[in-house]
């Protein structure tokens, strides 16, 4: 088949559109691709990659220290491991890893929207996906969460598609990358159950065969932690099952805000309004017929979102740990938008086009330190720490912030050009020589404090934008 230029605005019009956002977005990044690592990039997971790299490939639990892996799976730092393998440990190496699996994500977005839903459904959630300021701030980093979000759409990909042997792979690898994975596992088990019951003319047998398939990766995967129970003596590490929540107040408090981070928060609160009038006009409307396999995919997607965040807020809660919902979130949301509004030939751009630039405008005007262009916080951190470099400061009793002090000593997450510094403290006491106080992480009330009970001179500040980062020196 002979593709003609023609097709890439006739036939192929929204490959050719998803192509393109994809390679703006890409164009976008790529002055982030050489920063260093930030947050928990930086530790612990740049340094487990590496380490799994420098010790020898390995998907046995022994392939990392339990504090270095957090005790999770090691199949997403083995996998970064092997990419480093052939293209190098570079920061730009680390981060391209990333982007690779954040575009993969946007791709199968696409292509689940295309195959069950329509081309254009396909493209407009692509559009609404790579504009979140989550995914735009996260698709660079090196941390496990967009991988699952991958892994997520891969797993709905074939079992839709009745792809026996990939879904069991893809659903054994999200399982094996982090714990949360059996949350999809339960959501599609439940969801077959629902189905089975609510449907006409099904054979129990069917059913059986169903949740077999669905079970599958569940006993590959519980080989690893079988062996992580004979090594360690547990199945899941004791960190995260000691800050399980106990009270229902707590609970509730949590998974009011994962609610609010998934539906409102970040510009999506433009997004959810035009969902819920959509779907009072489809239901409305008589003359919308939605077929049933469609209706059974946004239920099977939806109930997924839900039963996420029930579980991410009973459990050690971050919103970033949320990003695994959103293929399947974003997909079920343009589906209903497009379906309600599609048919409105000049306004629906124009809707499509605004929820978009909401999304971007929140990234590009937020000031806290999570899912926002977080480039100038690593600028100002990165002169700072060449400054105490340049001053001969490794050996100085300093206080700093809590991402700070992995930043002054580990190698690995791309600050400091040579030896470690030997004393970052994490409190501030008699011995204490310098305060490094930075405006992403610092309690206001904690640096008057300190200013007040103390007597400081600054020596040096950086600054960009609206971030910023002091040095004080401790006058004794």
């Amino acid at each position: 088949m002979t593709l003609k230029p023609s097709d890439l605005l006739g036939k192929y019009k929204y490959e050719t559109l998803t192509a393109l956002m994809l390679l703006l977005f890409l164009l976008y990044k790529l002055p982030f691709m050489a920063l260093p690592y930030y947050y928990d990039e930086a530790w612990p997971y740049a340094v487990a990659i590496r380490t799994v790299h420098a010790n020898g490939l390995s998907l046995l639990p022994t392939a990392l220290d339990p504090e270095l892996s957090r005790g999770h799976p090691v199949m997403f730092h083995f996998l970064g491991a092997s990419w480093m393998r052939v293209f190098g440990t570079s920061l730009w190496s680390g981060h391209s890893f990333a982007m690779v699996i954040s575009v993969l994500t946007a791709v199968f977005t696409y292509k689940f929207g295309q195959r069950f839903f329509s081309d254009r459904i396909g493209a407009v959630a692509v559009l609404l996906l790579i504009s979140q300021a989550l995914f735009i701030s996260h698709s660079a980093f090196l941390l496990p969460e967009m991988p699952m979000a991958l892994w997520t759409i891969l797993c709905f990909w074939f079992f839709f598609r009745r792809k026996k042997v990939a879904f069991v792979i893809c659903a054994a690898a999200m399982l094996l990358t982090k714990e949360s994975g059996a949350v999809l596992i339960c959501s599609l088990a439940l969801s077959e159950l629902v189905d089975f019951f609510m449907g006409k003319e099904r054979k129990f047998i069917d059913l059986v065969k169903r949740e077999l398939l669905i079970g599958y990766p569940v006993a590959i995967a519980f080989i690893y932690f079988l062996a992580q129970k004979i090594i360690y003596g547990w199945f899941l590490f004791p960190f995260y099952m000691n800050n399980l929540k106990s009270g229902l107040a707590s609970f509730l408090e949590d998974l009011a805000s994962g609610t609010a981070f998934i539906f409102v928060y970040e510009g999506r609160n433009g997004l959810m309004f035009f969902v819920l009038v959509g779907i009072i006009m489809l239901w409305l409307s008589k003359k919308v017929n939605i077929p049933p396999h469609q209706k059974k995919i946004c239920w099977y997607l939806f109930s997924f979102v839900l039963l996420y965040i029930v579980f991410s807020t009973y459990n050690y809660y971050m919103p970033r740990y949320l990003t695994a919902v959103f293929p399947a979130f974003i997909i079920v949301c343009a589906f209903i938008v497009d379906s309600a509004f599609g048919k409105w030939r000049w306004v629906y751009p124009v809707i499509i086009t605004g929820l978009a630039v909401t999304n971007i405008y929140y990234y590009v005007t937020a000031t806290d330190h999570g899912d926002c262009d977080y480039s100038p916080s690593l600028h100002v951190a990165m002169k700072m720490i060449d400054h105490c470099e340049q001053s001969g400061m490794h050996d100085a009793h300093i206080y700093t912030t809590c991402v700070l002090r992995y930043d002054f000593n580990e190698p690995y997450a791309g600050f400091i050009k040579g030896k470690k510094f030997t004393h970052i403290d994490w409190q501030f006491g008699p011995g204490t020589q310098y305060c490094i106080f930075s405006s992403d992480e610092n309690d206001p009330t904690e640096i008057d404090k300190i200013k007040r009970e103390n007597k400081l001179t600054l020596e040096t500040k950086f600054t960009e934008k609206d971030r910023w980062i002091e040095l004080y020196r401790v006058e004794k």
